[in-house]
């Protein structure tokens, strides 16, 4: 069964709104309202869709073992702000972003990590060797969005030729 959405926020909340409604498999979206002459009459998908993207990459299994941790800390992190709750409810895991926020009230940090299930990280994040991450980011983003933001850590961030060469085949599909 599915749910026709007519889209009513706009701006960064709209954004982050029809994200949502496009990503999730039960809802449709039929119709919106803009509140900017500039964007009447426009597609949607021209208008808004971008989405930060997490990333574990690495040539070999122990250096993504790296990553899933450190993403998973960061997914926590972001999902221990209650605003997130309807992150967690949309993918079929209500109750996470409260869980996260009482485990960060406690300090208890690796709990919150541990909350993060793989499940979490393959919706939310781009697993892939570096001659990989072009396309399995361009598979992730197909049909959902146009826009992507790099979510690459320490290393990866450094090597100013692969980011440049990632991006050139990113570009390419």
């Amino acid at each position: 069964m599915s749910y026709r959405v007519i889209q009513w926020a706009t701006g960064n909340v709209g954004r982050a709104a029809i994200e949502g409604v496009a990503a999730h498999p039960q809802l449709e979206r039929v119709g919106g309202w803009v509140a900017s002459d500039a964007t009447a009459g426009r597609d949607a998908a021209q208008v808004a869709l971008a989405c930060p993207v997490f990333t574990i990459v690495g040539d070999s299994e122990a250096e993504r073992d790296e990553w899933r941790k450190r993403a998973r800390f960061q997914i926590a992190f972001y999902g221990s702000t209650r605003t997130y709750a309807n992150v967690f409810e949309l993918h079929g895991w209500p109750g996470t972003s409260e869980k996260l926020h009482d485990l960060q009230r406690k300090g208890d940090m690796q709990g919150m990590a541990e909350t993060i299930t793989d499940e979490m990280l393959e919706e939310w994040a781009v697993v892939a060797t570096y001659d990989r991450l072009a396309d399995q980011m361009r598979n992730k983003a197909d049909g959902l969005f146009r826009t992507v933001t790099l979510t690459l850590l320490d290393e990866a961030r450094r090597d100013v030729d692969l980011m440049r060469d990632t991006i050139r085949r990113l570009h390419q599909g």
